[in-house]
C-alpha cells in the first residue's frame, strides 16, 4: 500500500520536479541574485505566518478522521469536515489581516519600506494556504493519492504558465511573481471548496465546539512545532541577510533550492503517504505490526539517501550551473552539506510515528525549538567566520541533533530496528563514489551532468553488492522476479497463436 500511493506522489511530484527544472532555471535568469533572495525571503515568512494562520488543524485531519463513526452517524462526517476547514479559514483570515497590518506597521530600522510593501500585498497567502493544507489534507486521509497529485501538478503548472506570462508581459519584478502566484492559488481553493460544499459537507451549523477544542488541543503543540521547525529551516535565511547581505542571500537560495529538489522528489512523496497507513496499521494490527513496518521503510529509506546524496554531491556544481546559471557557482560548495542536512531530516517523517501515534506532540515541540535555537545561535558565531558555508553547517548539525534526539523519544514508544552494518556501508559507499566521482571532468556541464550520476549510480551499486549481503539478497531477488515475469511473458506469447488455432 505504502508502495502504490507512494508511486502516486512520486509521479505527481516527478511532474512537479519537472516544471521545476522548467521554470527554476528561467527564473534565476531573469531577477537578479538580490531579487531571487527576496522572493525566497518572502516565502520563508509567509511560512512562518501560515504555520499560525494553520493553529495546526492540518494535523488533526489526520487524528479525528473516523470513517467508522461516519458510516453509522451521517452528522459526524459533517461535523468533521466543516469544523475542520471553517474553524481553520477563520484562524487564518485573522492571521492575515495582523500579518498586513504589523508588517506596515514595522519601523524602517527592522524592515525597509519595500520588503514591507510586498509582505502586506502577499498576506492573502496566508489565508489561502492555511486552507488548502487542510483542503489536500482530506484528499490525503481519504487516501485519493490520484485526485492528489494529479490537481496538485495542474496547480503548479498553470502557477507557472501565469508567472511566465506577467513576467514577460507585464515587468520582470518581484510583485508580477506574486501577483500570478495569488491568483492562482486563490482560484484553487475556491474551486476545491466549492467541490466540497456542494458535498453539502461544509456548513457554519456543523461546526462542533468539542471536536474544534480537540482538535486544538492535538494541533497547537503541533502549530508551536511547525514554527520551530520553519525557524529551524528557514531562519537562516534571514539571519544571512542580516549578516552577508542580500546578493548572499541569493546565493544561498539558489543552492538551497537545488538541494530542495531532493525533498521534493524523496521525503515529501513518502512523508504524504506513511502516515495515513501507519496509523491504519496501528488501529487494525497493532504495535508489533506498526513497527515492523516502519523498520522495514527505514531501512529502505537509508540505502535512498545514500545514493541521492553521492549523487547530488558528485553533480552539484554542474547542477547549479545548469538549472540557476553560472553567476551561482560560487554557492556551489554547499550543495553536498544541505544535501546531507535535508536527507537527514527527511528521516524525521519515519522515526516520530511514535510520538504521532501516542499524541506525544508536546516533545515534538521542544525537541525542534531546541533544533531551531541551536541552528540560529550556530548561524550567529559561523557566519561571520564561515560565510555562506557557516550557514550550511549549522544546517547540518542541527538537522543531524533534532533527528537523533526525535528518535531517543519515539522509539521508547515504538521502537524500530536498524540493520546498522547496512547503514554503515551505505555511509561508506557513498563517500567512495564521492570520491572518485568528483575526479570525473567532461568538457561542459551539461556532459558532466548528463554522465556523473550514471557513474555515481554504477559505483554505488557495485561497492553496495560487494559490501551488504541485505543488498545482494535484494538484487537476486530482483533478478529472480524480472526472469520470471520474462519467462512468463515468453510463454503467453507462444501461447497465444497455439490457443487461437
Amino acid at each position: 500500500s505504502l508502495a502504490l500511493q507512494s508511486s502516486h506522489y512520486v509521479l505527481g511530484f516527478g511532474g512537479s520536479l519537472l516544471l521545476g527544472f522548467i521554470s527554476f532555471p528561467i527564473m534565476t535568469r531573469v531577477f537578479s541574485v538580490a531579487d531571487f533572495g527576496t522572493i525566497d525571503l518572502i516565502q520563508r515568512t509567509l511560512l512562518l505566518a501560515t504555520a499560525l494562520g494553520k493553529m495546526g488543524l492540518q494535523n488533526s485531519v489526520f487524528r479525528e478522521y473516523h470513517p467508522e463513526t461516519f458510516a453509522a452517524d451521517p452528522l459526524a462526517e459533517n461535523r468533521y469536515y466543516s469544523t475542520m476547514f471553517l474553524g481553520t479559514a477563520v484562524f487564518s483570515l485573522i492571521a492575515t489581516l495582523l500579518f498586513g497590518v504589523v508588517a506596515k506597521m514595522l519601523p524602517g530600522s527592522i524592515i525597509d519600506a519595500k520588503l514591507a510593501d510586498y509582505f502586506a500585498f502577499c498576506a492573502i497567502l496566508i489565508f489561502a494556504r492555511s486552507a488548502q493544507s487542510i483542503l489536500w489534507g482530506f484528499l490525503r486521509i481519504e487516501e485519493r493519492t490520484k485526485l492528489y497529485n494529479i490537481l496538485n501538478l495542474l496547480l503548479k503548472a498553470v502557477s507557472i504558465a501565469l508567472i511566465m506570462i506577467l513576467l514577460f508581459t507585464v515587468s520582470k519584478s518581484v510583485k508580477s511573481y506574486y501577483t500570478a502566484t495569488i491568483a492562482v492559488e486563490l482560484a484553487a481553493v475556491v474551486g476545491l471548496t466549492i467541490f466540497r460544499f456542494r458535498k453539502g459537507l461544509l456548513r457554519f451549523k456543523y461546526i462542533d465546539r468539542t471536536l474544534l477544542t480537540a482538535a486544538l488541543a492535538f494541533g497547537l503543540p503541533m502549530c508551536l512545532q511547525e514554527l520551530s521547525c520553519t525557524i529551524l529551516d528557514s531562519g537562516d535565511r534571514f539571519l544571512v541577510k542580516l549578516y552577508l547581505g542580500d546578493n548572499a542571500l541569493g546565493l544561498y537560495s539558489a543552492a538551497y533550492g537545488v538541494s530542495a529538489y531532493v525533498r521534493t522528489f524523496l521525503e515529501t512523496p513518502m512523508a504524504l503517504a506513511i502516515m495515513p497507513i501507519y496509523l491504519r496499521l496501528w488501529r487494525t494490527q497493532g504495535k508489533e505490526k506498526t513497527s515492523e513496518f516502519l523498520s522495514h521503510v527505514l531501512n529502505a529509506y537509508f540505502f535512498l539517501a545514500a545514493v541521492i546524496f553521492a549523487v547530488a554531491a558528485v553533480s552539484a556544481r554542474d547542477a547549479l550551473i545548469l538549472f540557476a546559471s553560472e553567476k551561482y557557482s560560487a554557492s556551489a560548495s554547499l550543495i553536498p552539506t544541505l544535501v546531507a542536512g535535508i536527507l537527514i531530516y527527511a528521516a524525521g517523517s519515519i522515526l516520530m510515528a511514535g510520538l504521532l501515534i501516542e499524541k506525544k506532540t508536546k516533545i515534538l515541540f521542544w525537541v525542534m525549538t531546541a533544533a531551531a535555537a541551536l541552528n540560529v545561535i550556530m548561524n550567529c558565531v559561523l557566519l561571520p567566520r564561515m560565510g555562506l558555508q557557516g550557514a550550511a553547517v549549522a544546517t547540518l548539525v542541527s538537522f543531524t541533533a533534532w533527528v537523533i534526539t526525535i528518535a531517543f523519544f519515539s522509539w521508547r514508544v515504538l521502537p524500530l530496528h536498524v540493520n546498522l552494518r547496512s547503514v554503515v556501508s551505505y555511509f561508506i559507499a557513498a563517500v567512495i563514489t564521492w570520491f572518485i566521482g568528483s575526479h570525473i571532468e567532461l568538457h561542459s556541464a551539461f556532459w558532466n551532468f548528463a554522465v556523473k550520476p550514471i557513474v555515481a549510480f554504477a559505483i554505488f551499486g557495485i561497492l553496495s553488492y560487494l559490501a551488504d549481503p541485505q543488498f545482494r539478497l535484494a538484487v537476486r531477488w530482483l533478478l529472480q522476479k524480472c526472469k520470471s515475469f520474462l519467462s512468463k511473458d515468453s510463454s503467453d506469447s507462444m501461447s497465444g497463436p497455439l490457443l487461437s488455432a
